[in-house]
């Protein structure tokens, strides 16, 4: 698995933390959203799937792994893949919180404004606030 980096400049690999400065905590699912901002849908895709797979293959049984589940990889994993599941679907994922779904609105709406996604979505994610 290539390299992947989760908060923009914390390396990701197997689900691992980079060695060195680890004071940001690369498991920050609105440092994440902000990055997504600015991507295309695939592009979007592609590195949470990326992300998902592996932490989902390195939470366990690794050096680090420990570490990793007490900083939160395990719930960032989930709450990537459900923002995965709206990207790639377009319909709400069942366990996203009324909270998560504002969170995923900015990029939604900028698909939206890009061609790469249907208006409606944003509808659904602005019903969260209801």
């Amino acid at each position: 698995m290539r390299q992947q980096s989760v908060g923009g400049d914390v390396p990701l690999g197997r689900g691992s933390l980079p060695q060195g400065d680890t004071s940001m905590n690369p498991y920050d699912f609105k440092r994440f959203l902000k990055r997504m901002a600015g991507k295309d849908r695939n592009s979007i895709i592609a590195e949470a799937s990326e992300i998902v797979e592996g932490i989902r293959d390195g939470a366990y049984g690794r050096p680090g792994a420990v570490r990793d589940r007490r900083l939160g990889a395990v719930e960032f994993a989930e709450k990537v893949g459900e923002f995965l599941f709206i990207v790639r679907t377009e319909t709400r994922p069942a366990m996203a919180t009324p909270e998560d779904l504002r969170k995923y609105r900015p990029v939604a709406e900028r698909l939206v404004v890009r061609g790469e996604m249907r208006p409606s979505v944003v509808d659904l994610l602005k019903s969260a606030d209801e």
